[in-house]
């Protein structure tokens, strides 16, 4: 053997490319998701109301899912109070590393910045979009008052009774609060908004008459419960295409009326999360998202099943944001927190 062959051994076989780029693309993960990635790391699920209610519901039914799909404990921590925006202050300071996420709704990412002065985050900042989770109509409905048994015949009964125009609305600075004001424009009347304290005291004063005539809210299992009884009459949703769950109710531009955007809930990452931490928690939410099941619940809970990418919510939240950001300020109505 030569002393040439001794200093310059034959160099090893070459990797392919497709082993390479799979091996920079496992390692590029491990970096970024290392919590996410050690066995036994526990998910924590941030919700900002209570529990029992809707938006704990369709929490703990997607960390069922999650908890097959990533093989991790998910844990629902409910952390109620200010409409969700305590838990999105403490939410923003935890670890991106794909072991905390909130489940957030239009109300916290789109109305609130426009209605509170100190809203203590900044949306579009302290937060990583993953995936829309559902989207829900806003609907008007009526009481038992046979002078409002359809839009025009309400708005032609408020013009002539202009001191009993009142709607009611189930929480000051929602969206249905500004999206009354909004139909009282178009009916020709300045209405008056009364508050209650969520949907159910709403429905139980618009169902026996006198209060109010008409009620603005999101459409829910509730609302769709009194309409099917007669004890309400939903009659009309905003988006762009009728209600699956009220195939036969127009929306507002088929009767000529003003419309906003859809109500929605999505999954958020705290602020700098990685783009493999965000695309694994997108994949494992899709694959949740598309059982028969999850749709189903999520049907029965008034809303309809939402997908797609973290880019897509982005968008749609920056696009709602800028929607509704006239439609707030025109009302005039701001909160300090």
């Amino acid at each position: 053997m030569s002393t040439a062959s001794l200093r310059h051994p034959p160099p090893p076989p070459r990797a392919s490319r497709r082993t390479l780029l799979r091996a920079a693309g496992a390692a590029a993960a491990c970096l970024a998701a290392p919590a996410l990635a050690q066995p036994g790391a526990v998910v924590k699920f941030t919700v900002g109301y209570p529990p029992g209610g809707l938006m704990d519901a369709i929490a703990r039914l997607l960390a069922q899912g999650l908890e097959r799909e990533l093989r991790r404990t998910v844990i629902v921590e409910n952390r109620p109070g200010a409409g969700a925006r305590l838990a999105a202050s403490l939410f923003k300071r935890q670890p991106a590393d794909g072991t905390n996420l909130m489940l957030a709704t239009d109300s916290l990412m789109v109305h609130a910045p426009h209605v509170f002065t100190r809203l203590g985050f900044d949306v579009f900042q302290d937060f990583t979009p993953v995936a829309a989770v559902s989207s829900f109509s806003y609907v008007l409905a009526t009481g038992p008052d046979p002078r409002a048994d359809s839009l025009g015949a309400l708005a032609e009964w408020l013009r002539r009774s202009p001191d009993r125009a009142a709607f009611g609305h189930p929480g000051a600075g929602s969206a249905p609060h500004f999206f009354g004001l909004v139909l009282g424009e178009k009916f020709g009347v300045p209405l008056t908004a009364v508050p209650y304290q969520g949907g159910a005291p709403l429905l139980t004063a618009l169902a026996s008459g006198g209060q109010i005539t008409f009620g603005v809210n999101a459409l829910a299992s509730d609302m769709l419960e009194f309409h099917r009884s007669g004890r309400t009459r939903i009659q009309a949703v905003t988006g762009d295409q009728r209600s699956a769950l009220l195939p036969d109710v127009p929306t507002f531009g088929e009767l000529g009326y003003p419309s906003v955007p859809r109500g929605w809930s999505a999954l958020y990452l705290p602020h700098d999360a990685a783009a493999e931490v965000v695309s694994r928690l997108n994949e494992a939410l899709q694959a949740v998202l598309a059982q028969q099941e999850v749709r189903e619940r999520i049907a029965g809970f008034g809303m309809q099943t939402e997908s797609g990418s973290a880019q897509r919510l982005a968008r749609l939240a920056r696009a709602d944001y800028a929607t509704w950001k006239p439609i707030i300020e025109k009302s005039g109505f701001k909160l300090d927190s």
